[in-house]
């Protein structure tokens, strides 16, 4: 079993602002995450990936009727975490048929297609973890961090989605994903400033929420820095701290 830490580092760091005892569940929801998210890279054809989802529902659905399986290792913890927090199926279930659309969707996407795949896909994960995590905000303030964090990733990953030979960014074909390509550009900054418009002024009272804010106006201030270039973005310095400062203080 990989330990979260190995496979997705950001959200790792962002478990340590929420409490000790649920740090554990919150990896638990993380590492479910990744093994739904990979499908699209792990399987060559379409269908391929949308059957593995479908055994992904038909586990989860054994969840909840009380039948545990043992066919993959998340599946034991996830069933401890979601009757432990009182995680609901439907939650559970909308994070799987969100990524229908890494088999469907085709470039170039519209801004509008482009945000509501980045919301869909982050959003369920994030109600369930700020449930366990004890946050207060409303369902609008986390919907809208949720996706300021899922455009972030779907810019940084931009260059490993070219080699896939895919277009996740709006209004671009594969062959317009390329350093220093102009429409990439203005694709790019045109999605970080809506994002950056969207969190901007929005009252955050849990830690763990706060840090993802930081993480994001961070990322946002960084991309920009960068020239909003996918293909030019270097290692956030000194990351940790500067997470850690801007949260507690």
């Amino acid at each position: 079993m990989q330990h979260l830490s190995d496979i997705d580092k950001d959200r790792y760091l962002l478990s340590f602002f929420a409490d000790a005892p649920v740090r554990p569940a919150l990896h638990v929801l993380d590492r479910f995450n990744y093994e739904i998210a990979r499908l699209r890279e792990a399987t060559a054809q379409p269908h391929v990936g949308m059957i593995r989802l479908q055994w992904w529902r038909e586990r989860v659905a054994e969840i909840y009727e009380g039948k545990i399986s043992t066919e993959h290792d998340v599946i034991p913890d996830l069933a401890r975490v979601v009757s432990a927090f009182g995680i609901g199926r439907s939650d559970v279930m909308a994070l799987i048929d969100a990524r229908e659309q890494d088999f469907l969707l085709e470039a170039p996407l519209t801004e509008e297609q482009f945000l509501e795949y980045a919301r869909a896909t982050h959003a369920p994960l994030l109600h369930m973890k700020s449930k366990i995590a004890g946050a207060k905000e409303k369902a609008a303030a986390i919907d809208t961090f949720a996706a300021s964090y899922a455009v972030i990733g779907l810019v940084r990953a931009a260059p490993f989605h070219k080699e896939q030979g895919r277009a996740l960014l709006p209004e671009l074909f594969p062959t317009s994903v390329a350093p220093h390509n102009a429409a990439m550009i203005e694709s790019v900054k045109a999605v970080c400033r809506k994002m950056d418009e969207d969190v901007e002024g929005l009252t955050i009272t849990s830690r763990y929420l706060k840090a993802h804010a930081v993480f994001v106006r961070l990322y946002l201030k960084h991309i920009a820095a960068c020239g909003y270039d996918p293909f030019h973005l270097t290692p956030l310095p000194f990351l940790e701290l500067r997470l850690w400062w801007a949260a507690e203080f």
